[in-house]
């Protein structure tokens, strides 16, 4: 066959395929065709990051001096299980009952003080007030020819000198009570280092070491000196998972982030848990763990779980699914395919936080509209002002 021939009937079948295909879409468009719609309402919009990891043992804690003073007493033995609230140890109340009672003391000396200033200030008023009448009479006297204009003079320069004692004892009041509000801070500091005189557990967990003795003194430490420490306690149990992210997917992420876990051997999932650490200093990525709310029985260092980060939420929004909106080629922003009155109507959108199965939407929506989900090829075929009947979707997302 010439080459001609062979151009000629590979246009005519191009042609009829193309032809056949317009004539589909034709008679698709002109039956009415079923797609799928789903109402636009509020919904929780999640965005989360799954991966596996394994199950770790809490790091240890170690515990150091909140204050300076003396180790009265050790309560606990290396080895013991301690419960959350125990005590631990016991520091000397004598500083700081000292100290409690040198504070009270400057309060009350304090407050003597306020009482001295607002007496002198009220003097000082009085004669200011004294001053300024004596002034006015004189005043009167220059106006009426039988005081001398040296006089007058003097009695202003009275005025001014009084007007400036009075503000310096203004000045004395403040002063007082700046030191009165300090000498009543320094009291419920006191106050605070006496509840201070005793060690309590802040986890359940097992006591390592212990660095102190009785009789031994220690100090909370300064900018360059840390603070002594008094006995390290390692957390019981296996309470961390421990999972590898890339960066991107850690940066998304902080401490206190909430997690969802799920162990397969254990045949437990929806475990509560928060985020407790997050290290990206190594190279194959950042390692982040999270931490059981509550212990899990049987689980063991090296169990494989699958964690479900929570990366960011919105309550209560206005959602559609995220099919939705990549379904439909806007040139620029976004946008949804709606259902109104049978007609398909192109609707552009404001999208907020993109979840895993919804988008939020932040304007150019209601609830209550009916948004077009599919089937992607019956979709493929309708255009905007085409008719078409409204079903529920077959697939919803969760």
């Amino acid at each position: 066959m010439a080459p001609g021939a062979k151009l000629l009937v590979a246009a005519l079948t191009i042609a009829s395929v193309a032809g056949a295909s317009y004539a589909q879409i034709l008679q698709v468009r002109a039956s009415r065709p079923r797609v799928w719609t789903e109402v636009v309402r509020r919904r929780d919009v999640q965005a989360t990051i799954t991966a596996a990891g394994q199950a770790r043992s809490a790091r240890g804690l170690v515990l150091s001096a909140s204050d300076d003073g003396h180790v009265r007493s050790v309560l606990v033995r290396p080895g013991q299980i301690v419960r959350p609230g125990q005590r631990l140890l016991s520091f000397d109340e004598q500083p700081g009952r000292l100290d409690l009672d040198r504070a009270r003391s400057h309060v009350a000396a304090a407050l003597a003080d306020v009482s001295h200033a607002q007496a002198d200030a009220d003097r000082l008023r009085a004669g200011h007030h004294c001053a300024r009448l004596s002034l006015r009479r004189t005043e009167a006297l220059a106006a009426a020819g039988t005081a001398s204009a040296e006089a007058l003079a003097r009695s202003r320069h009275e005025v001014r000198q009084a007007e400036l004692a009075y503000v310096a004892g203004i000045e004395k009041v403040e002063a007082a009570r700046a030191r009165q509000r300090q000498a009543d801070a320094d009291v419920l500091d006191a106050e605070a280092r006496r509840t201070r005189s005793l060690l309590n557990a802040p986890i359940a967990g097992v006591v390592g070491d212990v660095f102190v003795q009785p009789g031994q003194p220690v100090h909370a430490g300064t900018t360059h000196v840390p603070p002594s420490r008094l006995l390290s306690l390692a957390v019981a149990g296996v309470t961390d998972i421990e999972v590898t992210l890339d960066r991107r997917s850690a940066e998304r992420l902080r401490r206190g982030s909430p997690a969802s876990v799920a162990i397969p051997i254990l045949q437990r999932e929806g475990l509560a848990a928060r985020v407790v650490a997050i290290d990206d200093a190594r190279e194959e990525g950042a390692v982040v763990r999270a931490r059981l709310d509550a212990p899990v029985r049987g689980l063991r260092q090296g169990t494989s779980a699958i964690v479900q980060f929570t990366a960011a939420s919105r309550a209560a929004r206005l959602a559609v699914p995220n099919h939705a909106v990549a379904g439909v080629g806007w040139t620029s922003g976004a946008g949804v395919w709606t259902l109104h009155d049978g007609v398909i109507v192109a609707l552009p959108i404001a999208l907020g936080l993109r979840g895993d199965f919804y988008t939020e939407v932040l304007a150019g929506l209601r609830p209550g509209a009916l948004v077009v989900t599919g089937p992607a090829a019956i979709v493929r075929t309708l255009g905007v002002g085409d008719r078409a009947v409204a079903i529920p979707a077959a697939i919803q997302a969760p």
